[in-house]
Order: structure tokens, then sequence, then C-alpha cells
């Protein structure tokens, strides 16, 4: 329904002029680049490009028009460019407001709460227990009668976590979980050696549909998969213990479910006794993690304090990561804009960006990368990769970005040569560009040199169709040179009339050069990697310039911060 999207847009830019009193357009787009900022730059991020189709999402691009109309719905009012909301639009605000606060104090009593986790860890490891031990039963199998087995005791233990969370005593729970793992353990090994002694003494039984063993610890796989991540990332986020150990219990049934699965597999091909072994592995396994959670639980009833970074999922580590990124790109930004920022200077910069004033939904949520970040405590996380691989400089106290390191980001976002490169040397310097991934050595982009002059230089390249054909394209400081095998073929920017810009199919760019006597039409270049050359070109026949990052526009700098992004996790991860 677009006309809900638009009505989403209108409801959220009310609430943000509501709390944050008159704003100006500038004020605005800046509030929304925050909204942005919180869910990163992601790298490589120049969309929108369509805008007049996507009419949906047209909030960043075209937040006058929306506000214009506000005013004429009589929601906002307009003074000297500053809009303020009228008493219609405050109690649309101060409504959708309710609605949010409504939605998310729901989430919270009944998903996010450590008291909802425990009640809803009862309810799936309950529903798992139940299939688990019908199918086990079914089917004979060893080793998912013992998983079903483990499931009914976490379903007791369970229970026992969630009345201690709800009475504010969750080492009672702690303790009973590593009980019920080692319980556990030992029952799955007597059954796992019961099983392979039956195996040598050739009276074992064979499993009975396999199949329907494997279905049901598939979903078991996605239930373990699901309360692991669940059951620790509101254990990380309330520090509570409990929970954390039973999300290394959910950890131990996701391996648990892979090799019953594998168990059931090799049972088709007449392996019986793998099934005793699995099991025998799982024990192991599972006592050996209760060993190390009952470590730490006497290290916290001893008074030492529990490291729950350790914990981490692999999601968050990632999430953790993206946002270090998105740090970093915004103060290379920011480093670009100023050139010599202090450490003051810097995490200031980072606190009114990223952590200041309030933020439709985000506000509500919680949400964002900067929750509960501290700059000034992460302050050396945040730089020191910067400077250990050389983007950065500390002199006299300031942060600046090394010369030919502020040259190769420049290359980078705006896809042009800062440095005009000789054709000997393209090969190397096409590299840092954005469209690097588009040529290789076959190529052969140095037989440029054959046919340009000594001194001409190249400012942009880029792939591209002409007349059916691909050819590597050019622009130097004398002409458009489009290359192909032994063919060459050049446009003189003097001969140059005119050009034009259109868009083509499957996400890519036309542009046609008219001479005096000529039509060239240069087709499918990426719409992602072509903008450099284009705006090269527009420059050198019209004189038209190109933003180099120090405009203001909303859309032009969220685009640019995405390649800052981009460009930072190839030389971060490069070194890693």
């Amino acid at each position: 329904m677009p006309h809900a999207k638009k009505e989403d847009h209108a409801s959220m830019l009310l609430m943000m002029i509501s709390k944050n009193g008159p704003m100006s357009i500038d004020e605005i787009e800046n509030n929304l680049f925050k909204f942005a900022s919180q869910f990163g730059y992601g790298g490589d991020r120049d969309r929108i490009k369509n805008r007049k189709k996507d009419k949906n999402h047209r909030i960043i691009t075209d937040t006058k028009e929306l506000c214009e109309s506000l005013v004429e719905r009589n929601l906002l009012c307009r003074e000297d460019d500053i809009y303020r909301i009228t008493e219609k639009g405050g109690e649309i605000a101060e409504d959708t407001l309710h609605k949010i606060k409504r939605v998310w104090t729901w989430i919270d009593r009944n998903i996010i709460s450590p008291e909802a986790a425990s009640k809803n860890t009862v309810i799936i490891d309950a529903f798992l227990a139940l299939i688990k031990l019908a199918a086990g039963f079914v089917s004979g199998s060893i080793a998912l009668i013992a998983d079903g087995t483990d499931a009914a005791v976490d379903t007791v233990s369970a229970l026992v976590v969630y009345f201690s969370v709800k009475f504010k005593n969750e080492m009672i729970g702690t303790l009973v979980i590593i009980g019920m793992m080692f319980f556990t353990s030992i029952s799955i090994g007597i059954n796992s050696v019961d099983g392979i002694l039956k195996f040598v003494k050739g009276s074992s039984e064979v499993m009975k549909s396999p199949e329907l063993v494997i279905c049901v610890e598939i979903v078991a796989l996605l239930f373990a998969m699901l309360l692991t991540f669940y059951q620790r990332s509101v254990g990380k986020k309330f520090r509570n213990f409990a929970l954390i150990s039973q999300s290394v219990d959910s950890k131990n049934h996701i391996y648990v479910s892979l090799s019953v699965i594998s168990g059931a597999i090799f049972s088709i091909f007449g392996v019986e006794i793998a099934d005793s072994i699995i099991g025998g592995l799982i024990a192991v396994r599972i006592f050996f993690d209760g060993f190390e959670l009952l470590k730490e639980s006497f290290s916290s009833i001893n008074g030492e304090e529990i490291n729950f970074a350790k914990y981490s999922s692999f999601i968050e580590k990632k999430w953790h990561i993206y946002g270090q990124r998105t740090f970093q790109a915004y103060v290379i930004y920011s480093l670009l804009q100023k050139s010599r920022m202090t450490e003051t200077e810097i995490i200031e910069m980072l606190e009114e960006n990223f952590d200041s004033g309030y933020i439709p939904i985000l506000s509500e949520s919680g949400f964002g990368l900067a929750k509960n970040k501290d700059f000034k405590k992460d302050f050396s996380d945040i730089v020191s990769p910067l400077a250990d691989i050389g983007i950065l400089n500390l002199e006299s106290g300031k942060y600046a970005i090394e010369k030919n390191t502020e040259i190769r980001i420049t290359e980078y976002i705006t896809g042009i040569f800062v440095e005009k490169v000789s054709p000997s040397l393209i090969h190397e310097r096409v590299k840092d560009l954005k469209v690097r991934e588009s040529f290789s050595r076959k190529d052969k982009l140095d037989k440029a040199s054959r046919v340009m002059k000594e001194k001409e230089k190249i400012s942009s390249i880029i792939k591209g169709r002409f007349e059916n054909k691909i050819y590597s394209i050019m622009c130097t400081d004398e002409r458009v040179l489009l290359m192909r095998h032994k063919e060459s073929i050049s446009i003189y920017l003097c001969d140059i009339t005119e050009l034009k810009e259109s868009e083509g199919k499957v996400s890519t760019m036309t542009v046609e050069i008219f001479t005096g006597e000529n039509h060239y039409k240069l087709d499918y270049l990426s719409r992602r990697k072509s903008f450099g050359f284009i705006n090269d070109l527009k420059q050198k026949v019209h004189g038209i310039e190109y933003s180099d990052g120090s405009e203001v526009n909303l859309l032009d700098r969220i685009n640019i911060l995405s390649k800052i992004q981009d460009y930072l996790d190839k030389k971060l991860k490069a070194v890693q």
C-alpha cells in the first residue's frame, strides 16, 4: 500500500518535530541522517537513483515536498522556512507515539525481558521434548531418544530457571541447569556404551524410520539455533547468567541435532553403530560445557565478575565489527572535511551524530549502533586500527589523513583519478577505483600507451557496450578512448557538441555523445561504477563540477559514507 508507506513517513516526521520543536529543512534532514547512521552505511549504497519510480521511499530525497504536503493538510505550518507542528499534527504525533510505545511495551514484557525469555524457553523445550521422544520411540533411535530425554530434562530445568529469574535468584537456576547437563551427559553416555556393546555382540537394534528422525531433528536444529541466539542476547543484555547457561545448553543441541541427523543417514546405509558413537560424542560435549559453566559459577559465587563478553554470538560479533566500521567511516568523512581534529573533537563529533537527541522509533525501541556506546572509552578501538594501516597519523595532538591515502579515498568516492594516470600505470591504478572488479589482466589496459600521446593522461575509466561490443572506455584530458583487442576509437573532447544521460536496463546507464558528424551510444554502463566517468565527462565538456564530498546533501552524505565504509572494509580485512 503506497499510501500507507507515505503516511508512515509523515508520522515519523511529525513525531520528530513534535519532540524536537520547530525545525528547518536542514535540521530535519540532519535528523534523518542520524536515523540512517544508526543502521550503518552498509558499504556501496549507490541507491535511490531512480527516484521518480520509487515514490514509497522518497522521504530522504523529497523531505521538503513531504513537509509542504503536511502544511497543506494543516499538520505543519511554515514560518520563515521553519516548520512548526499544528494542534492537529500534534495529536497525530502523540497517537503514533502512543501506539509505538504500546508495541514496544508488549515486546519488552513478552519477548525480550529475562522472565519472558525463560518462560518462552519452557514452552519451546516442552514442544521439542514431545516430538523428539515420540519420534525416537517410533524410530528406535538411541540418539534421538537420548536427545528427547535431554529436551525433557531441559524443560524441567527451564521451569527452574523461570522461577529463579522471576524471584531474582538466578544462581539457583544456573546450578540446576549445570546439574541437569551432567545428569544428561551421564545418561546419554551409558546408553551409548550399551548400544556399542550390543553391536559388538551382534544384537544391536535397527533404527526404524530414519527419515522421520531426520525430519524431526531438522526442526529441532532450527529451534536450537533460534534459542541459542535468543537466550544469549537477552542474557547478555540483562547480564543474566542463568539465561547464558541455557544458551550454552541450546548451542549443544545444535551439535546434537547435526549428530543425530548424521547417525540416521549412516543407519540408512546399514552403519548402525554410528548412532551410538554419536551419542557418546554428544555426552562428552555436554559434560565439558557443564564443567566450564560450573567453574564460571564458582568464580561468581567467590565474588569474581562474570565475563559476559566471551558469550557473544557470531551475529553479535559481526554487528560489533559493522558498528566499528560505521564509526570509522564517519571519522574519515569528518577528517576529509576538516583536515585535522583532536581526540576531543572526534569524540564530540561521534556523540553529536550517533548519540544525540530524539530519533523516532529508535528512541522508543532502544535500537541502534550507538546504544550504550561510550565513545570516549572506546576511542582507541575505533581509531587505532586506522592508524595501524596508515590511514591516520597523529601530529601535535591532532589526527589527520595521510595525504596519499586521502587521494586514494577521494578517488574511490568519486570514481575519478585525482592524480591523472599515464597509460603505462593504468592497470595498477585502476585497482584504487570502485570499477576495479570490471578489469583484469586480459583487458590489457596498458596497451593504451600505443594509441595515446606520451603526455596524455587518463582521468577516469569504465567498461561498457558500443555497437553490441564490450569496450574499455577511458576519459583522458583530450578524448574519450574506446579500446577492444586491437581496435580503438577516439572521440575528441573538442568535437563533442552534446551529451545525453539516461537510464538503461537492469540498473545500467546509457550515455550518448554527439559530435558534428557522429553519434556514439555507450550503454550497459554500471550505474554503481560509472558515475565517476559520467561526471568526469560532464566536467570536461560542460564544466559541471562534481561534488568532492564537501556538500551536505543528505543523499550525498549517505552515499559517500557508504563508499568510505566499503573502502575501509577492504583495507582492514586485507591485514587481518
